[in-house]
């Protein structure tokens, strides 16, 4: 029973010890805080969840189509299916330098002294048409030159010559033959397409051209119009009613059908033709130069 009391006035004597340990300092009673206010004074936070966000993609773009630039480089141009060089179309089969004096037009020359080549042409195409036209020249122009040969120990009666143009695709020769003292030029004109070898008409030609073909009648009818109207004006009232004929006669469709287009070195639209004369050679040949231009294929 002692040992009972004695323990029990040994834990009042400690109690008081530790109460007294415990006192808090005037003007500091609110700096201690017993464990249970510290406790009710942190807040209890709600438990944090985990968001799993869903996984951001890369937005899906369009495939991307590649895209070819267009070159910058010059196109190359088409090569024509023919050669350029007419001289693969056209040679001289006879050439004879011969005495003559008179002008010439489809080269051009005016009166000269001397000797002028006379040449007789011949086409390197194997074409029907072709070859129909070269049989054509020799029985034309063959035995006229002959004729100027045995002649010009005497004197020079005319002469025989050729031109031949290239435009693209269609080849023109043009045949003169002429006397010495008149400018009665006679001519032959073929057109020629030297892809297929066919002869192409004056409609063909026409038709090719940058201007109607009937506008370029037209302006032919009109150069030859001039010519009797400068006729007119230097014979005076004495030579109109011939002049006049001689219109009427150059105009009539006959005649008319004679003329022949071709295109010249220029790619102008040219024309052989025959107007009838008022004194002298009947009718008389002449080239005429027209402004269309060769900008069409044949």
């Amino acid at each position: 029973m002692k040992r009972l009391l004695s323990a029990l006035a040994a834990c009042v004597l400690t109690a008081s010890i530790l109460g007294a340990c415990t006192v808090t300092e005037p003007g500091h009673e609110s700096d201690v805080l017993s464990s249970a206010a510290l406790t009710d004074a942190v807040p209890t936070e709600a438990p944090t969840e985990v968001v799993t966000e869903a996984p951001t993609e890369a937005p899906t773009e369009a495939p991307t189509e590649a895209v070819t630039e267009a070159r910058t480089e010059k196109p190359t141009e088409a090569q024509p299916q023919y050669s350029t060089d007419v001289s693969d179309y056209v040679y001289t089969a006879t050439e004879k330098s011969l005495p003559f004096g008179g002008e010439f037009l489809i080269t051009g020359e005016g009166r000269s002294e001397g000797n002028s080549p006379n040449r007789i042409p011949q086409l390197s195409l194997t074409s029907a048409d072709a070859k129909r036209i070269n049989k054509e020249i020799h029985s034309e122009y063959d035995g006229m030159l002959s004729d100027f040969v045995k002649a010009a120990s005497e004197h020079p009666l005319g002469r025989v010559d050729y031109v031949c143009y290239l435009n693209d695709n269609v080849l023109s020769l043009v045949i003169e033959n002429r006397s010495v003292d008149t400018p009665n030029s006679f001519f032959k004109v073929y057109n020629l397409d030297v892809i297929t070898g066919k002869e192409l008409s004056g409609s063909d030609i026409a038709s090719m051209c940058s201007v109607d073909a009937y506008d370029s009648e037209e302006e032919l009818y009109a150069q030859i119009d001039k010519i009797y109207d400068d006729m007119k004006a230097n014979g005076g009232n004495s030579m109109e009613s011939i002049v006049e004929k001689a219109r009427e006669d150059t105009f009539a469709q006959e005649n008319l059908d004679k003329f022949r287009f071709f295109f010249n070195g220029e790619r102008h639209l040219t024309a052989a033709y025959r107007y009838v004369g008022v004194a002298g050679a009947a009718d008389y040949g002449n080239i005429a130069v027209l402004s269309a231009v060769k900008t069409k294929s044949s």
